[in-house]
């Protein structure tokens, strides 16, 4: 018998070659259309998301970068700076380099000033030309120094080190902090002396910038009484004594690209505070004064989030704010409230008339919202003057008045029950929404019936049953309710509107509207005030876009 060949242990004529066995697989395929429909619903999802986008990046810019066009900001993005308690009221003079400026009439004027460990550097300056820096740092104190002034430079000679003597007439001598010098850097002058002994300032500086101080020669602070005299503790001091001192407190960094410049060059800007320039000045964002209460600090915000700062604060995006969160949760509670209880009435519920009713109802959704808002005007309207009344004559009662008395004040008053530019006149119209009931009388028609039955067994009635049983199971399409009543009660406008005269009431959307007028040529505060609105409604759907969708999918269609 032939012996027959084996691989590991199969018979060798029963194996194939492994070209044999990929030869006999079915060929990879993919199919084009759907390729397709995965390609166009991802660009359409990129398309959608790109406006936010856009929206997010343009509240970031600085005016300069959308004129050019850019795509993304390519400023700071965020910077916190810790504020000194009282230099948001301090006049950014006391932050410029510190300078003085006399008047002479000489050929030479000697600055006697003194040197040590705290001292800097300064600039002198004769009918605005350079003379030379002097530096006044020194690890050995010496109040005995003197520079003395007698020349200028000669423009024409300069490079040959030579120099002009000072005419006979009047001069302008300015003495200035060099700004290269650093932050608390110190120099004293005790007086300004001309060559014949004639003091033109002693302990007298006209200081124009910076902060100036008087001084003694152990350096104890000095004040002025209303006749001009120096006193310490309340004691005079000769004046030959008083030594008047600079100090550099450095102009803060956050301003120094933007606007050291312009704030050199004008004397209004100069008296001028940080929070005032912010405001004032600055209205197109790139800073912004952030106040927290609560640590009693204040923080000067720079880059794109100053722009959201500005808007919550300038804008009054604040009260907006808060407007619109009980306006959306009174209308959110009230409304899915009315529309569980009527949806359950027409799903579960045997009455008279019932379909023809349901279909009056489910008619008004045809209605344009336009349409009703006059007459939805006219019945608040009275509705508010019958309430106002009605108080007036409650309120008239000796029963109420004797109440008020042992309470201590007034809690209904005229104003306390108007409608109109009050929250009853934004929430009360509200209350009742077609679609919502509908799409919940959908959804309750679909739970079997055979759980009301055992809810009848068990002793429960309709209100027990609606409560303990249909709502729990109707979580998806109540959540899908509450989210659509969410963003259409976050968004009005129009009837805000028409039914408020002041912001005392008016939601974030009218905010945005008012907004947009005010701010129409800086669109990057606009867009942050639009991103400020649009927030609450993206927090919202992520948390609840399980229910959300799960509520579209299992809401039926059919009775």
């Amino acid at each position: 018998m032939a012996s027959t060949t084996t691989v590991e242990g199969i018979p060798l004529e029963k194996t194939r070659s492994q070209a044999d066995v990929y030869r006999g697989r079915p060929g990879l395929s993919l199919p084009m259309f759907r390729i397709l429909i995965y390609l166009l619903m991802t660009l359409g999802a990129i398309f959608f998301v790109m406006p936010f986008l856009w929206m997010f990046s343009t509240s970031l810019m600085t005016p300069n970068e959308i004129a050019r066009g850019s795509f993304v900001p390519q400023s700071e993005f965020l910077g916190i700076h810790k504020i000194p308690e009282g230099d948001l009221s301090r006049p950014f003079a006391d932050f410029l380099a510190p300078e003085a400026n006399f008047s002479f009439s000489g050929t030479s004027v000697d600055i006697h000033y003194a040197i040590g460990p705290d001292g800097g550097a300064f600039d002198v300056f004769i009918d605005g030309q350079f003379i030379q820096t002097i530096d006044s740092h020194s690890e050995t104190p010496s109040d005995d120094n003197v520079f003395t002034v007698d020349s200028y430079p000669s423009v024409a000679t300069l490079s040959n080190m030579q120099s002009i003597a000072l005419p006979e007439g009047n001069h302008e001598l300015r003495l200035q902090f060099n700004e290269g010098e650093s932050e608390g850097d110190q120099f004293v002058i005790r007086e300004l002396e001309l060559s014949d002994g004639t003091l033109i300032a002693s302990g007298n500086l006209e200081a124009s910038k910076g902060v100036w101080t008087a001084v003694t020669a152990e350096g104890e602070r000095l004040s002025r009484s209303e006749a001009g005299e120096w006193l310490l503790d309340g004691e005079p001091v000769p004046e030959e004594t008083v030594y008047l001192e600079a100090t550099n407190v450095g102009f803060p960094s956050y301003f120094q690209q933007c606007c050291l410049g312009i704030i050199n060059r004008s004397p209004r800007l100069q008296r001028m505070n940080q929070e005032d320039f912010i405001s004032q000045e600055r209205p197109s964002g790139g800073h912004a004064v952030l106040h927290l209460p609560l640590v009693d600090q204040s923080y000067i915000i720079t880059g794109g989030v100053s722009h959201y700062i500005l808007v919550w604060d300038n804008g009054n995006f604040g009260e907006y704010f808060v407007n619109s969160v009980i306006i959306t949760m009174l209308t959110i509670l009230g409304q899915t409230l009315f529309s569980i209880l009527a949806a359950y009435a027409f799903a579960k519920m045997e009455f008279p008339g019932k379909n023809v009713l349901f279909s009056v109802v489910l008619m008004t959704i045809f209605i344009p919202t336009m349409v009703t808002l006059i007459p939805n005007l006219i019945t608040v309207t009275t509705l508010s003057d019958w309430s106002r009344a009605r108080v007036v004559d409650f309120n008239s009662n000796q029963m109420v008045q004797d109440l008020y008395d042992l309470i201590g004040f007034q809690f209904i008053t005229p104003e306390s029950v108007k409608w109109l530019d009050n929250w009853p006149a934004l929430v009360i119209p509200f209350l009742a929404s077609t679609f919502s009931i509908f799409l919940l009388r959908q959804f309750f028609m679909q739970i079997p019936g055979e759980l009301w039955d055992a809810a009848q067994i068990d002793g429960a009635g309709h209100v027990l049953y609606l409560f303990r049983v249909v709502v729990p199971i109707s979580k998806a399409a109540i959540t899908t309710v509450v989210l659509f009543t969410f963003i259409g009660t976050w968004d009005a406008l129009e009837w805000p509107i028409i039914a408020t005269s002041s912001e005392d009431w008016r939601p974030i959307a009218v905010g945005i509207y008012n907004f947009r007028g005010d701010e129409g040529a800086r669109p990057n505060l606009l867009m942050a005030a639009s991103m400020i609105a649009l927030f609450p409604i993206l927090v919202t759907y992520l948390i609840a876009q399980k229910q959300f969708t799960e509520g579209i999918a299992t809401t039926g269609l059919k009775g």
